[in-house]
């Protein structure tokens, strides 16, 4: 916790064990995996959680909670690997993101099915920002599934969700552009103490928690783009996940479609005049938008608990870490609770 938080240790803020709690659980792709290992921790220390309010991983940990589908889809987890992660995105013609979020969408109705929010036994709002006007939108009364999507829409890597609200057209990105830790959003779901998880703590990224599967051999028009020096190695990986999860055949329809020296173009790292590459700079720039968004939340907002695994390092499509990232929200969570 940085020194300018104004959230109060565990043994000045009234809370204990059996209290009722409201969680916000923060925004930060893979690293929000964390936050299973937090309710699970929460709850067994006898904390009762009565609402979740989440911004994109957080809406979709969150929605899964409240849906009675968190044990199922942490198991689902358990089993991902890279080839898994990669299977599950879907890339388009760039023009309003890189990713259609279809495949994803489909992957989560799998464990929520027709819900919708005002049907779930524990109240929930995901958090989302209408692209128009840059408002933030709190997602209480539409199918679970689209507000979880419209929450975890990042702008530049998957297209707006779009979505009608009070019979007005709106297009939604991702809640964490506004409220990466939506402790608003908790505050404003019901009257009680909120907990917040922020992962997005650090973002220097040294090698924590990271594992990198082996490249299979191939003979493709993209192998030698995933061998160029050029291209930095974050993106290299990202690539040859992409590559790993399908055909030779759909992997060459990709480097037809989207030529070779355009995806050196998106990726390429800085090198001399040449400015960084597109998911290096959109990666970056999330993280550290966030990162500071959230300080100035906790300044402002000072929830009654704050939680913050040590996610430095872990990339934004790491799903496969998950059992270690659980691992870490648990060692958080009860250090926290002084355990």
């Amino acid at each position: 916790m940085e020194k300018d938080s104004q959230v109060a240790p565990l043994g000045e803020c009234g809370l204990e064990p059996g209290a009722e709690i409201v969680l916000a659980l923060g925004g930060g792709a893979a690293r929000g995996v964390a936050h299973v290992g937090v309710i699970r921790t929460l709850e067994e220390a006898g904390f009762r959680i009565r609402g979740v309010a989440g911004t994109s991983i957080g809406a979709v940990i969150g929605g899964m909670y409240c849906a009675g589908e968190l044990e199922p889809f942490s198991e689902f987890l358990g089993t991902v690997d890279r080839r898994t992660v990669f299977r599950f995105l879907d890339p388009i013609l760039p023009r309003a993101g890189l990713f259609a979020g279809v495949r994803l969408e489909e992957m989560i109705s799998g464990f929520v099915g027709a819900k919708r929010i005002a049907d779930l036994d524990v109240p929930f709002v995901a958090v989302a920002v209408d692209v128009a006007g840059g408002d933030e939108v709190r997602l209480v009364d539409c199918a679970l599934v689209d507000a979880i999507r419209a929450s975890f829409g990042i702008p530049g890597l998957f297209a707006p969700k779009r979505l009608i609200i009070d019979g007005v057209e709106q297009w939604m990105v991702d809640g964490g552009v506004a409220s990466p830790v939506p402790i608003g959003a908790a505050r404003g779901l019901m009257d009680l103490p909120v907990v917040a998880v922020n992962v997005n703590k650090g973002f220097d990224r040294p090698q924590v928690l990271r594992k990198r599967n082996s490249k299979p051999k191939s003979e493709s028009r993209m192998e030698n783009f995933l061998g160029d020096e050029r291209v930095p190695k974050a993106a290299r990986d990202f690539l040859g996940g992409i590559r790993e999860s399908r055909s030779s055949k759909e992997t060459e329809e990709i480097s037809s479609s989207w030529s070779i020296s355009r995806w050196l173009g998106m990726f390429r790292t800085r090198d001399g005049s040449r400015s960084p590459g597109m998911i290096d700079s959109l990666y970056n720039s999330v993280v550290l938008l966030q990162h500071h968004l959230a300080r100035s939340q906790f300044q402002a907002m000072p929830p009654a608990m704050l939680i913050e695994p040590n996610l430095e390092g872990v990339g934004l499509f790491d799903f496969h870490l998950g059992d270690a990232l659980i691992d870490e929200g648990t060692r958080a969570t009860r250090e926290v609770l002084g355990l």
